[in-house]
């Protein structure tokens, strides 16, 4: 185990933290599963909840609603970075999750961000295709739209 990883990640968390001091937040430095696990569950302030973990000594994970997503090498500044401004984009409103469903199965989520206007793909996980899929197309969008601060 890295344990500057372990430091990049806690200072991230940290980062996270102390920029929305009026959400609750909750750290497990040793979740057994994961090096470092992070919850920010659903409350005022905040409409869905988001779970952040370190995995695998490098990967920097981000969990909300059907999407899971993963950043690494985290030692690697940009990439530490881009998952603390994807994070606090979700946060603050300015990002959202777009969730693409086939019936009852998210087939595939993506993270998004509100730039000139117009939403851009951040990051994408992808759910098991159905096949055959004749089920209806429907999408589920999480954004957070109250005041977290």
């Amino acid at each position: 185990m890295n344990n500057g990883n372990k430091d990049i990640a806690m200072e991230l968390f940290d980062r996270i933290r102390e920029a929305y001091p009026s959400l609750a937040m909750n750290l497990d430095p040793e979740p057994g599963e994961v090096e470092l696990s992070f919850a920010i569950p659903a409350q005022e302030g905040l409409e869905f909840s988001i779970a952040l973990n370190l995995q695998n000594n490098d990967e920097l994970h981000l969990c909300a609603g059907e999407l899971w997503v993963s950043w690494f090498p985290c030692e690697k500044e940009s990439v530490s970075e881009r998952f603390y401004v994807a994070v606090t984009g979700l946060l603050s409103g300015q990002n959202r999750i777009v969730e693409h469903w086939r019936g009852k199965r998210c087939v595939k989520a993506e993270l998004q961000e509100l730039k000139r206007g117009r939403w851009q793909v951040l990051a994408t996980s992808s759910g098991s295709l159905p096949f055959p899929f004749p089920w209806k197309k429907t999408t589920n969008v999480l954004r957070n739209t109250q005041e977290a601060e």
